[in-house]
């Protein structure tokens, strides 16, 4: 059996449902609600634009709880046989689009039907003009959307969705139906009225019907905001979730339990401001909104501070980072500090923001003290490869020890330098590999330095026992000269090759060689001299001295000495005398073995012999064989 829902109801009751539905949405999501009755089904279609999709199961779930919660919207829907349930579908789609993306199925079972005292014409105040249509309260945006519903609402009502069963693939017809006069409303006309007069009369009937449905659903909405009629129990409710709010905020555990007392927050926030000017509680409600608001603006500084903190946290995770990433995390914290001290003194919030606030300092100081760490290192490693270039540019040009002696020194300061990059620092890998790189070259100017080092020492020390040899040979000790030469020559014989004083040594090598063999030469000369002086000493000095001698590397001098001499002639004058002959031959016997003995010395010392009577005259001169 077909109830008779008239097409006012029908718009009526989709105006009413678009203004709770768009209640509980922002004004930025607008949405647009018809109704249709086919088939003693109703159909109730929400339309959206597209840049925003609102959660279509908590829409169904929002309009289902109003529907079945308002008696008057039940009696709308089943004004003529209210015993009969109603089954309800509901539709969701975007505007333009001809396919819904969701829907949802309830049944409505009206209450007991409740009389209604009718209105009679006496009622109704005496006007000039009954406008032709109600204009109903809305916002443009929702204007501009009916507007774009109605230039494509048919194409969606005929298309087959997959969401829609069998019975409903034909989308219900939305357009607005020409009123027509009904069956009872033509009865309602007193048949003694022309039927020129009837006709005249049904505009002023419809909109008369119209108004006072208008008047009576806007008395049914004033009636129904909460805490009009009966207990208010949203300001309790308000009072239970900020007090929740307020403990969770003592001590939370976790920016997420931070986040959820706001959003309780919010929720008393949200059920006050519902309570209409009109209620006996609104005064009471404004109080508690002048509270709840400002600690939800303070919430909100204090929100916005730990997700900062949060960011900086994150942003902080798996370093090292670059100098650049630091500031940035530091000037986050920054702002989460700031955000913070910037709450009223006065705010319940002020112990857990400066507890927050000794602790984003902590982090500060940290991403500080990385930060600088970060920029040394940078500095370092410039300053390090820079040296690395200067110890390169000397290694090239190096020569004696000091040369290299400063290459090995640039090359420690080098690695040095790398050595003081610390681990978590965007270049420590990047010291590494040059450290890698610097060691071998460093261990090639040490042991090079060392080289020269040693090939120097050498070469000095030839000089320093050369120069002992030449003074030893200028004090004839001629020993001692031989000694210093052979081993000024040892020395600069070992100087290594491929070194600064190589060059410089090897051509000493000669000269250091021919005086070696002079000075050997002179200290054979010596040798002999000092052998013959030491003969001579044995034949001049006896019983009684026989000679004066002076020896030197060119000759022997022999003076006879004038005792040996007149003692030789007094000898043989005696033997004269006596005619002892053989005194006179022992005579001549013994300066000629004095003769002879005297040669053998200068044969031996290979210097020639002179022979002087005491008074200087050359007696004989010998000359080695």
């Amino acid at each position: 059996m077909k109830t008779a829902t008239r097409p006012d109801n029908l718009e009526i009751l989709g105006h009413l449902l678009q203004e709770d539905l768009q209640a509980k949405l922002s004004e930025s999501i607008p949405v647009r609600v018809r109704c249709l009755l086919k088939e003693d089904t109703l159909a109730v279609l929400v339309q959206h634009r597209g840049e925003e999709l609102p959660n279509s199961q908590e829409i169904f779930d929002f309009l289902e709880q109003t529907m079945l919660t308002e008696q008057t919207l039940l009696k709308l829907l089943l004004p003529d046989e209210p015993s009969i349930s109603r089954p309800v579908k509901m539709y969701v789609r975007v505007a333009g689009q001809k396919q819904a993306y969701g829907s949802y199925s309830f049944t409505v079972t009206p209450p007991a039907p409740t009389k209604i005292a009718v209105t009679t014409s006496e009622d109704i105040p005496e006007v000039e003009r009954l406008p032709d249509t109600i204009e109903q309260p809305g916002s443009r945006e929702q204007e501009d959307l009916n507007r774009e519903e109605e230039s494509d609402e048919v194409e969606w009502e005929s298309t087959p969705s997959t969401n829609v069963p069998e019975q409903f693939a034909e989308a219900p017809d939305f357009q607005e139906e020409p009123r027509g006069e009904s069956d009872e409303e033509a009865e309602e006309i007193p048949a003694s009225v022309p039927a020129a007069s009837k006709k005249a009369l049904i505009p002023l009937v419809v909109s008369g019907v119209g108004l006072s449905l208008a008047v009576f659903f806007g008395c049914l909405y004033v009636l129904t905001r909460p805490c009009v009629i009966g207990k208010c129990t949203a300001i309790v409710e308000a009072q239970n979730l900020r007090d929740q709010s307020t403990k969770t905020l003592q001590n939370p555990k976790s920016g997420q339990e931070v986040l959820a007392a706001q959003e309780q927050l919010v929720d008393a926030i949200n059920l006050l401001e519902a309570i209409p000017p009109w209620s006996k509680e609104h005064a009471t409600a404004e109080k508690l909104l002048k509270t709840y608001r400002q600690q939800n603006q303070d919430l909100d500084q204090m929100v916005t501070a730990l997700k900062m903190a949060a960011r900086a946290s994150y942003k902080s995770q798996n370093p090292p980072h670059p100098a650049s990433k630091w500031i940035e995390i530091q000037n986050l914290w920054r702002e989460a500090i700031a955000q913070l001290e910037q709450l009223p003194k006065t705010s319940k919030f002020q112990p857990l923001a400066q507890a927050k606030i000794k602790s984003y300092k902590l982090s500060l100081e940290q991403i500080k003290q990385r930060l600088v760490q970060e920029r040394q290192s940078l500095q370092t490693l410039k300053a390090s490869k820079d040296a690395a270039l200067i110890a390169q540019a000397r290694q090239g040009v190096a020569q004696n020890v000091a040369h290299w002696q400063l290459v090995y020194a640039t090359w420690q300061t080098a690695l040095n330098s790398l050595q003081k990059i610390p681990q978590g620092t965007t270049v420590y890998q990047d010291a590494q590999k040059l450290l890698e790189s610097y060691r071998p070259q460093m261990t090639a100017a040490r042991d090079r330095k060392t080289q020269e080092q040693i090939a120097a020492n050498t070469y000095n020390r030839g000089i320093h026992l050369a120069q002992l040899a030449k003074n030893y040979q200028a004090d004839n000790q001629w020993s001692a000269a031989v000694t210093h030469w052979r081993n000024a020559l040892s020395h600069v014989s070992q100087v290594p090759s491929d070194t600064f004083y190589y060059s410089k040594a090897q051509s000493l090598v000669e000269p250091y060689g021919g005086a070696l063999q002079q000075a050997q030469g002179k200290l054979r000369s010596a040798v002999k001299v000092q052998q013959a002086r030491r003969d001579l000493n044995q034949i001049c000095s006896g019983t009684s001295q026989v000679c004066r001698y002076s020896i030197n590397t060119n000759g022997i001098k022999v003076r006879l000495a004038l005792s040996y001499v007149q003692r030789i002639k007094q000898t043989a004058m005696s033997a004269d005398a006596k005619g002892d002959y053989k005194t006179r031959a022992s005579l001549v016997d013994h300066i000629s073995k004095l003769q002879e003995a005297l040669e053998t010395v200068s044969d031996n010392a290979r210097i020639s012999l002179e022979i002087y009577s005491p008074d200087g005259v050359l007696i004989s001169r010998h000359r080695p064989g």
